[in-house]
């Protein structure tokens, strides 16, 4: 009910449409590394999770449109961990540590942390959350070689004990559940992102979420 999963045919679409629209599609190392910064008409396209449909569905897209993109993935997920059907997309196929690491070689790919058990943070104990912000990454950093700079909040909720933790670890920004673009704030660990649902399945309705129409949900 929460449009979670859309469709393979809405999202190739949607990539057309940025193309057609004139819209360029920014490696979020650009944003965050080199300072470029974004204007009306770019987006960064950012997945979380770590779901086999990326590989399946989205990866060849982006391919074919030469696109740069983000997964923000979980550690148990790629363990393999279940603690039941909790949420109807617990059941969903997750990618493992041989899925994730044959996506490495895509430059245009950026790997990045969901968190470790996809907790939502604002329950957690300090321990926990240090479990979920500074192990997450370094067993990520560990296991595939690279550096991780980037987190998005699991639900996309925070605490103001996640920003220490996040600047200690050495993480450049972190991302919440609110809508909105990334100019409109000042702190790097609470970047707002836009959500696309499968009832953005029109152009019309695509083009409101990236003109900011309802970029004023994200000042709730």
């Amino acid at each position: 009910w929460m449009g979670l999963r859309i469709k393979t045919a809405d999202f190739q679409k949607q990539m057309q449409l940025l193309k057609d629209w004139g819209y360029d599609v920014l490696d979020i190392r650009d944003v965050f590394d080199k300072g470029f910064l974004p204007n009306r008409k770019t987006v960064i396209l950012t997945f979380d999770d770590g779901y086999k449909d990326f590989i399946i569905n989205v990866l060849p897209i982006l391919e074919e449109f030469r696109y740069p993109a983000t997964i923000f993935v979980t550690i148990e997920y790629l363990e393999g961990i279940r603690k039941g059907i909790v949420n109807y997309w617990d059941g969903w196929d997750k990618m493992n540590w041989q899925d994730i690491k044959s996506i490495i070689a895509n430059k245009r790919i950026t790997i990045a942390c969901h968190g470790f058990s996809h907790s939502r943070f604002n329950r957690l104990k300090y321990e926990n959350l240090f479990k979920e912000i500074v192990d997450s990454k370094k067993i990520l950093e560990f296991e595939l070689g690279k550096k991780i700079d980037f987190l998005a909040y699991p639900h996309g909720i925070y605490t103001k004990e996640c920003f220490k933790l996040l600047k200690e670890s050495g993480y450049k920004a972190a991302f919440v559940g609110k809508p909105g673009k990334i100019g409109y704030s000042k702190n790097v660990y609470k970047i707002k992102r836009t959500e696309i649902s499968r009832y953005d399945n029109s152009s019309f309705d695509f083009l409101k979420k990236l003109n900011g129409s309802y970029d004023w949900l994200g000042l709730l």
